[in-house]
């Protein structure tokens, strides 16, 4: 027993404490974001509020840049924003707001939404496969926001 808590005892005094951090601070550039996880416990649900209530990161007006694809000069479509209303962030590349807020609570979802973010423009599909269907690991976690935000 006593080996257990000394082990207990050595690691906490090496990992460093999370400091709070000032919700109006939080980065809106998906790019720009830490994982949640590495944001105080205490904290974490109330900077997931914060960042379901500010929706997601979705820059409009802009000359979205182009790029090669294949042999065809393609740009963001500024279409996709309606297409995967609610999630879908944009900075070069698209993310989904809600599986980064929830991935460490909802286990394999696809990291190319996350940190990664995907950029082939011309592949819809790949955007509704992360979407999926109704039970899918993007719809668990797009419902734990919508619970989170319907708590007292």
């Amino acid at each position: 027993m006593e080996k257990f808590l000394k082990q207990n005892g050595n690691q906490g005094s090496s990992s460093k404490t999370p400091e709070f951090v000032e919700l109006d601070d939080l980065p809106s550039d998906p790019a720009d974001r830490k994982p949640i996880s590495t944001y105080d416990l205490n904290q974490q649900d109330e900077i997931r509020r914060t960042y379901l209530l500010r929706g997601p990161c979705q820059p409009s007006g802009v000359a979205f840049p182009y790029r090669m694809i294949g042999n065809n000069s393609r740009r963001f479509p500024v279409t996709w924003y309606t297409n995967f209303k609610g999630w879908l962030e944009y900075n070069d590349r698209v993310y989904c707001l809600h599986c980064y807020l929830f991935k460490d609570q909802v286990r394999n979802i696809q990291e190319a939404f996350i940190s990664e973010g995907f950029n082939d423009w011309t592949r819809q599909d790949k955007v509704q496969c992360h979407q999926g269907e109704f039970n899918s690991l993007h719809n668990k976690a797009f419902k734990m926001g919508e619970d989170l935000l319907n708590q007292d």
